[in-house]
């Protein structure tokens, strides 16, 4: 039988001179409920047919703390909240994050580091604009013009031949001001 060590918020409700009111229930499923008493907090253990801690809940004077270990947490609600000073997600391999609608990040100072690339893709990506900015004209396919403009091969230096009748020739592309430029 596995048992993991007390946390430190049962190990400040440990004292030697304290009454001890203990309460243990043997469950269906063969795993175990603790209760414990003393004077200064209580205590529930939820332990498993193992004897592994799955649920700690121990509350003190300052408030209740809450240890949960599982195979999968999963949460299901219209609405969730968290409200606290720090917040820590860790994760040994992804995180994601998705919406159907709208995703907002609000703070003082924003920092994004990554080992390899960052990758930003939409319709626009804008940096340091009104939110309330309007875009001025649709913005082209830019893939589909310039499979356009290649004609079946790459253009670049030595690619046999001279490309100043194309550009004259290619379709004007708007510009963030709204004009039409070459």
């Amino acid at each position: 039988m596995t048992h993991d060590p007390p946390s430190p918020a049962a190990s400040a409700l440990a004292s030697p001179q304290e009454p001890v009111t203990d309460f243990e229930r043997r469950l269906a499923s063969g795993g175990s409920l603790h209760l414990r008493t003393r004077a200064n907090g209580e205590e529930l253990e939820l332990r498993s047919a193992k004897g592994d801690l799955e649920l700690h809940i121990v509350l003190t004077a300052a408030g209740p703390v809450v240890s949960l270990r599982c195979a999968r947490l999963e949460v299901e609600s219209p609405e969730v909240a968290f409200r606290c000073d720090t917040f820590d997600v860790e994760a040994k391999r992804d995180v994601r994050l998705a919406s159907e609608r709208e995703v907002t990040i609000t703070a003082d100072e924003l920092r994004a580091k990554t080992e390899r690339d960052i990758h930003l893709n939409g319709a626009y990506v804008r940096i340091n604009c009104d939110p309330d900015l309007q875009v001025p004209v649709p913005m082209p396919d830019v893939a589909a013009l310039l499979a356009s403009m290649n004609q079946g091969h790459v253009h670049g230096p030595g690619c046999g031949h001279d490309h100043a009748d194309e550009a004259a020739a290619a379709p004007a592309l708007p510009s963030a001001a709204g004009r039409t430029e070459p």
